[in-house]
């Protein structure tokens, strides 16, 4: 093995352009494994015969391993060669990859989720490391950092897309099968080009001493705080003794693990990040972003259950959100590089995503067309993209090079707690807008009401004229009926929702409009890298 002091990680004879290819094919369909839970939900639900509950939390899972594992994974880095390190990773991947095809059990796939995760942050640690290693200016890390940032963006968009041509209710499974056979291009090219070399200095430490009783305290806590998150509403909150349970558990070990941070010598993550003005306001930042991404779950939910577009057509939507991100993303990377003010960057951001959700709110209609909202949908994008990557390069380089590990892990526990938290206020705010407006339509449905008659009476002759019989005709109508009611529950309550969304935008906007310190956070990201867990 080459030491690890030896400048020659690539082979001598390998071109740049064959090096940066690798990285990425490698990187990508690594990716792409975290998006895989985030698609298709009626199709998983169907396939596996769970609740869209439990597609939620089976991605926070992996989620939540990811960010717990993280650092524990970064020392497994520095004890093993990097192709070797690659490759164990690789095969745990594929394997975990391979059970996600054939099983379809909820509580064994859950399992399967966490080993993958562990895997995933492996291949994420190497691929990260050998790219920014390449990336040696400023300018190119600045392009670097949006990269990865824009594919995190877009993987919800990419991977329903790929999976719309991989997989319906009964095949959905095969998509893993896609992504298994996608990631050993990538794997061989750099097999081949890589010297097996440790790309970290090795510190002697004992594997008892790697924090592993600080990961199985941060993931489990996180894990808890996603399932009351993801099935308060479904369970009645404190009514069922399972949210009590996970509250509980979330609360005792997560003190526990705050304690531990706090009082040891060598933390886990290091709390002194805290300590930067700058780095508190980047995560506020990062928290209503995360909100305010969420909220555009509405909008894809709109078009797949109450504008009824097959699933397809709506994933090449979707697309055309990614491709606004990648827009965004590529504005807001020029503006960093010409220096820019982050303050205009970031206002420039959230007005963008002002204008969204403003025109959404009153734009919301059960008979409207889906290609009304096409520029709407790459508008979203844009705004987007505009501000990922600017807040979480604001917030690294607020704090010192040598806890910026640190920092990039909390704000990856940060975005997850605002996913898990937006999940639960969607679904509960949605369920208190729609029993609201369905009894306001109930209390004007009655058999007075001559609408109400007229809709049914000449639905129910509709019916009969293609060939219903009398007897079901009527049932048949006030079916459809109680539909189109639910769908105009389901818009009244995204108007509502969307308009509490402009509110928490201009609320931003005037943080950073009031905030005098911003400008005085050089963006600094010279030495600075993404972690193998920077979802």
């Amino acid at each position: 093995m080459i030491s690890q002091n030896s400048p020659h990680i690539f082979k001598r004879y390998v071109p740049e352009w064959l090096k940066y290819t690798a990285i990425m094919l490698t990187l990508i369909p690594s990716i792409l494994v975290f998006g895989a839970a985030t698609m298709g939900v009626p199709q998983a639900m169907g396939y596996y015969g769970i609740s869209s509950s439990d597609v939620q939390f089976g991605m926070l899972v992996f989620y939540a391993t990811m960010v717990s594992f993280g650092p524990v994974a970064q020392h497994f880095f520095a004890r093993i060669p990097a192709k070797t390190y690659l490759w164990i990773s690789v095969i745990g991947e594929l394997g975990t990859l391979y059970g996600c095809y054939y099983v379809r059990n909820l509580e064994v796939m859950l399992v399967i989720r966490v080993i993958s995760a562990v895997f995933n942050a492996g291949i994420n640690n190497v691929c990260l490391d050998l790219l920014f290693r390449k990336l040696k200016s400023e300018y190119t890390r600045e392009i670097g950092y949006a990269s990865f940032y824009t594919l995190i963006l877009c993987v919800g968009g990419l991977c329903s897309f790929f999976g719309s041509f991989e997989y319906d209710e009964q095949s959905m499974n095969h998509f893993y099968k896609f992504v298994m056979f996608g990631l050993l291009p990538g794997t061989f090219l750099l097999t081949i080009i890589l010297n097996n070399v440790r790309l970290i200095p090795f510190k002697l430490m004992r594997i008892s001493r790697m924090g592993w009783v600080d990961c199985f305290l941060l993931g489990t806590s996180m894990g808890a705080a996603g399932y009351f998150l993801v099935y308060g509403q479904e369970y009645n909150w404190l009514d069922d003794v399972r949210i009590r349970w996970a509250i509980a558990v979330f609360m005792s070990l997560g003190l526990c693990a705050f304690l531990r941070l706090r009082y040891r010598q060598e933390p886990f993550l290091n709390l002194a990040v805290f300590r930067s003005p700058n780095f508190r306001l980047g995560l506020l930042l990062l928290v209503i972003l995360y909100f305010i991404r969420g909220a555009f779950n509405i909008t894809s939910g709109y078009i797949s259950s109450i504008l009824e577009v097959p699933y397809r057509q709506s994933a090449k939507l979707m697309l055309l959100n990614a491709g606004g991100s990648v827009l965004g993303s590529i504005v807001s990377t020029i503006m960093v590089i010409r220096k820019v003010h982050m303050r205009i960057i970031w206002l420039l951001g959230f007005l963008i995503l002002l204008i969204f959700y403003g025109t959404m709110s009153f734009r919301f209609n059960i008979n409207a067309s889906v290609y009304d909202y096409e520029l709407l949908l790459v508008l979203q994008g844009l705004g987007q993209g505009m501000l990922m990557n600017p807040i979480i390069v604001f917030y690294l380089s607020a704090v010192p090079q040598e806890i910026a590990n640190s920092a990039t892990g909390f704000g990856i526990m940060t975005r997850f707690l605002s996913f898990s938290g937006s999940i639960a206020l969607i679904d509960n705010l949605q369920l208190r807008f729609s029993r609201l407006h369905q009894e306001l339509i109930n209390n004007d449905l009655n058999a007075a009401n001559t609408q109400y008659t007229d809709y049914l009476r000449n639905t129910s002759a509709m019916l009969k004229s293609r060939g219903v019989l009398p007897d079901k005709a009527g049932g048949m109508a006030f079916a459809l009926m109680k539909k189109i009611m639910g769908k105009e529950a389901y818009v009244e309550f995204a108007m509502n929702y969307y308009q509490w969304i402009c509110v928490l935008i201009l609320l931003a906007i005037f943080i950073i409009m009031c905030v005098p310190a911003i400008n005085r956070t050089i963006i600094n990201l010279q030495e600075k890298r993404p972690w193998g867990a920077g979802f």
